[in-house]
């Protein structure tokens, strides 16, 4: 049985565990947390400008009349509208690896291809 937690204090490698067991920690907001909502409404208002970003969900049609347009069937393609993505700036092709420990866990038990 699956179990989300709300504001659970646990020690980080308890919490590790659970939840690659399947739990869910679920937290209240933090000052880290607050400056990166922050920072993704200033880069949301710099990209959309005077534009109301909640009726970004209507690129949907839009992106079915570019579909059409190629002579897609719009029956048979699958499509996702476009959506914010976060990446590293820096190395974003390698893996984060937290440490030492990490990086022994991964050269003992490689992922299989």
């Amino acid at each position: 049985m699956h179990t989300i937690y709300f504001d659970k204090r646990i020690s980080d490698e308890a919490r590790r565990q659970q939840l690659y067991g399947g739990q869910l920690f679920v937290y209240s907001a933090t000052p880290g947390s607050e400056k990166l909502v922050e920072l993704a409404r200033e880069l949301i208002a710099q990209a959309f400008g005077p534009l109301d970003p909640e009726t970004a969900q209507y690129s949907k049609k839009f992106i079915q009349e570019i579909l059409a347009g190629l002579g897609c069937d719009l029956d048979k393609t699958y499509f996702d509208v476009p959506r914010m993505r976060t990446a590293m700036s820096d190395n974003y092709l390698v893996a984060y690896e937290p440490g030492p420990r990490a990086l022994a866990a991964r050269l003992n038990h490689p992922q299989s291809s």
